[in-house]
């Protein structure tokens, strides 16, 4: 995941137009919170969203959501409805039924 932000702040950084008209939301519940290597992912995403919107948000726009907690199905599907693009990205293949 920490790749994904990077990428949205490369796009960022690159298309200003962008700028208050896009939103990034990241749904990544804590599994394996005992695991140091999930620990550490953690902390990357929690700072690369600090400083993405730090630099980029305006008032009135968050341009990245990161939230770190489970979300019941019948709520995802809302999210899911509203949203404009959805992405599965893994970084290998045949990680894509967990990313």
């Amino acid at each position: 995941m920490p790749e994904r932000f990077l990428a949205y702040e490369a796009l960022l950084e690159n298309y200003p137009q962008h700028h208050g008209k896009i939103r990034y939301t990241q749904i990544a519940p804590t599994s394996r919170g005992d695991v140091q290597a999930y620990q550490d992912i953690r902390h990357q995403l929690e700072n690369a969203a600090g400083r993405i919107n730090g630099r980029y948000g305006q008032l009135g726009w968050t341009p990245l959501y990161y939230l770190n907690q489970h979300f019941e199905r019948k709520l995802l599907m809302k999210i899911f409805r509203y949203s404009d693009v959805g992405l599965v990205t893994p970084l290998r293949d045949g990680m894509n039924l967990v990313a």
